[in-house]
């Protein structure tokens, strides 16, 4: 199974939250007990961490705030282990969501820009980046 989530950078905490069902569990003789874990693929490392809450659910959260710039996109391969030691896998995307952080600056030192009066609808005047 493929799942992608977005996360804005910049936040200071954020989660996700994983569910697995096992049917073994339904049965009520069952001892019902599932593990979760992951490796990071590509630039993931160190970013997240994954908190199991109960059988069934785990959290992935964050471990330090993201940046757009420098990572677009982290790639994890999530898995499920229960007790018979049957395993079942995910891939998790998580797209880096960019926020609007730096002011525009005029590409040169412009502090008047003169215009002629007849010049025509989409002349370029000037350039900001």
């Amino acid at each position: 199974s493929n799942y992608t989530f977005s996360i804005s950078e910049n936040v200071p905490s954020a989660s996700i939250e994983i569910q697995a069902d096992d049917k073994d569990c339904e049965q009520p003789s069952f001892t019902c007990e599932t593990t979760y874990s992951f490796e990071f693929l590509g630039e993931a490392y160190g970013a997240f961490e994954i908190l199991q809450i109960t059988n069934s659910r785990a959290l992935l959260f964050l471990t330090q705030q993201l940046n757009r710039e420098v990572v677009k996109t982290f790639t994890l391969r999530l898995s499920v282990r229960d007790l018979g030691n049957l395993t079942s896998f995910a891939s998790v995307t998580v797209v880096v969501g960019d926020q609007n952080e730096f002011d525009p600056v005029f590409v040169e030192n412009y502090n008047n820009v003169h215009i002629s009066e007849n010049l025509p609808a989409g002349t370029l005047v000037t350039t900001v980046r």
